[in-house]
């Protein structure tokens, strides 16, 4: 097929996403690890009161199910969704909103409903990056035909792979951008600060029953996942990064599962995806699902999903949104960070990356700790929220201090 008709229907999928700059919203996705509240075990998906079971208690209180292949695997109810991730992980989506107040309502009214029939079953919801207690061989895999495949294919591809798709949770932030201009300085700010964001909100602080001595543990599952479609997107630090770069990217990626007419089917990886992709046929969910088989740490859909922080408890969560609009969606902070960003390459962001595993929030990060610098970027974050939402923060700079 064309690349360049394969490239332009990218570049179109990435313009519609373009938003007005009073138009940008912000959005949230939180993963929950669901244990017993005694043993902090692993509560699998099937059995009495597993989390197939919570699913169908949602739906009784009036949330709509999601089936798949005969398994209800998913709710929805007025905007937001549940979803399970492949060791069962608990998924809660919101819709992006102009305000985090309004996201922090809805919140707490989804949560309190969740909370409540774990409540009642002896179980509780957890926000950490790592299964605490429950080895990885003993997590069951969701039955999802999409699971499995994405199993055994990244089990070839790095040591670590099982151990995120079973074990990991976290926290993730869906931001706008304005234009394809808007879209390259915002990658690139928002690669930059992967380092910082994974070094202070690691929060995986147990590993199969035992104290985790290594940081960042969920930063080095992911770093052993599959070096064609995790870490930095190919081209991201280049001047010239496009729509055009990352469809590229997407293109020449080894195809892992296609969508097409309804079906999906397994590449196996054997071929790009551009042997797979024809522009003319593919709908926008189509191309748009080729996209969600890539786990850069800054993915690219009509927004911008920034990937890097592990499950968090309330309110620090909300702290982590605030702190991206902050950074993100005002513009003296931004182009201060592209500057910055600027002076850090890739060589020297793959070092820092490498010292972060290493010593944490201490690591050396030019003249300054990852700590130190991520202080200033705070203080950043709250020159620029409105009063209403700049308490957001108290959280992070009790956390940090």
């Amino acid at each position: 097929m064309e690349r360049a008709a394969q490239l332009k229907r990218f570049v179109e999928h990435f313009r519609a996403g373009e938003k007005a700059p009073e138009e940008q919203a912000i959005g949230i996705e939180l993963e929950y690890l669901v244990l017993d509240g005694e043993s902090l075990a692993a509560v699998p998906y099937s059995g009495q009161q597993g989390i197939a079971d919570l699913l169908g208690c949602l739906v009784a209180k009036g949330w709509s199910p999601v089936w798949e292949e005969g398994h209800l695997i998913g709710a929805e109810k007025d905007g937001v969704s549940i979803a399970l991730e492949p060791g069962a992980q608990l998924e809660v989506n919101f819709a992006p909103e102009e305000s985090i107040g309004q996201i922090e309502d809805i919140y707490r009214r989804v949560l309190a409903e969740i909370v409540e029939i774990l409540e009642e079953r002896g179980q509780i919801l957890v926000a950490l990056g790592y299964q605490p207690v429950t080895p990885i061989e003993q997590i069951s895999l969701l039955p999802r035909q999409r699971y499995r495949w994405m199993y055994t294919y990244l089990g070839t591809r790095g040591q670590s792979a099982h151990r995120m798709m079973k074990g990991t949770a976290a926290t993730q932030v869906c931001v706008d951008y304005t234009d394809e201009e808007d879209f390259r300085i915002k990658s690139r700010v928002i690669s930059f600060l992967t380092p910082f964001m994974y070094a202070v909100f690691d929060n995986a602080s147990l590993y199969e029953g035992e104290v985790n001595h290594p940081v960042a543990l969920r930063y080095r599952i992911w770093s052993d996942c599959d070096d064609d479609r995790c870490g930095y997107p190919k081209g991201i630090f280049t001047e010239d990064y496009s729509y055009e770069k990352y469809a590229a990217y997407i293109l020449d990626s080894p195809a892992l599962i296609v969508l097409k007419d309804g079906q999906l089917s397994y590449a196996g990886g054997e071929k790009p995806v551009k042997e797979y992709f024809d522009p003319e046929t593919f709908t926008d969910d189509e191309l748009d699902y080729l996209l969600s088989m890539c786990f850069p740490d800054v993915r690219v859909r009509r927004y911008l999903e920034i990937r890097m922080a592990d499950s968090l408890p309330y309110p620090l969560n909300f702290g982590y949104v605030a702190l991206w609009k902050g950074l993100l969606y005002d513009q003296f902070n931004l182009q201060r960070l592209y500057t910055e960003a600027r002076e850090f390459g890739e060589t020297a962001l793959v070092g820092l990356r490498e010292r972060v595993l290493r010593d944490g929030t201490q690591a050396a990060a030019g003249a300054f700790t990852v700590l130190e610098r991520f202080q200033n970027y705070l203080e950043l974050a709250k020159g620029a929220l409105s009063a209403a939402e700049l308490h957001y923060l108290a959280p992070i700079e009790e956390m940090v201090s």
